[in-house]
């Protein structure tokens, strides 16, 4: 039997599904103002898809990646359910939960129909990140914490470990392009870089 909390939790993911044309926008801030954020709704989504729910992550895919607006083609920090930014603050791991959701979905429905509608966008959403690298290491710089916090320092270390994992499941799909191999390269770097000294030693 499922767990009552796991279902009161899929439930609740249920309730914030809200249709907007052919999407669902899925809501993760009702509280104060009913708004989404990409990577909180990574996770409802990531619940909704393992309980079954594949249709309302299939919508939430196309209000993702079709109807939430983009500034230069990144993702915001958060958005209305219309698709209008809220907060255009820059977040590393904001642009990397839709891919992640895509790939997931993909890899486990096996969905072909969404996959071709979706896949150019892969390429878009990655050269568009790609504009903010650093020039002098395979290191992207965010304005902000996942905890919307500011951050004394150019890189984050989390973000950069969800990238790595992220590219690895385009790389499973066939799909990171002329990213291949990128996903290994940055877990090097973030091997070689996010370091300190420790007892004498680094």
């Amino acid at each position: 039997p499922v767990n009552p909390l796991v279902r009161r939790g899929i439930a609740y993911g249920l309730e914030m599904a809200i249709p907007v044309g052919e999407g669902v926008c899925i809501l993760t801030d009702h509280m104060l103002l009913p708004l989404s954020w990409n990577r909180d709704a990574y996770f409802v989504a990531r619940a909704l898809l393992s309980a079954g729910h594949r249709e309302v992550v299939r919508r939430h895919l196309l209000w993702t990646f079709e109807m939430a607006e983009r500034l230069d083609g990144l993702w915001a920090r958060c958005y209305t359910a219309n698709g209008r930014v809220k907060d255009p603050a820059f977040q590393l791991d904001q642009q990397l939960y839709p891919l992640l959701e895509l790939a997931e979905y993909v890899l486990e429905t096996d969905d072909q129909v969404m996959w071709e509608r979706l896949r150019p966008q892969i390429d878009a959403a990655l050269t568009a990140l790609d504009a903010r690298r650093s020039s002098d290491a395979l290191l992207y710089p965010t304005d902000e914490t996942p905890g919307d916090d500011p951050i004394a320092l150019p890189y984050h270390l989390s973000s950069h470990i969800l990238m790595w994992h992220t590219l690895n499941k385009l790389e499973a799909l066939g799909a990171a392009g002329r990213w291949t191999g990128r996903g290994e390269a940055l877990r090097e770097t973030v091997r070689q870089t996010f370091i300190a000294p420790h007892n004498g030693q680094m």
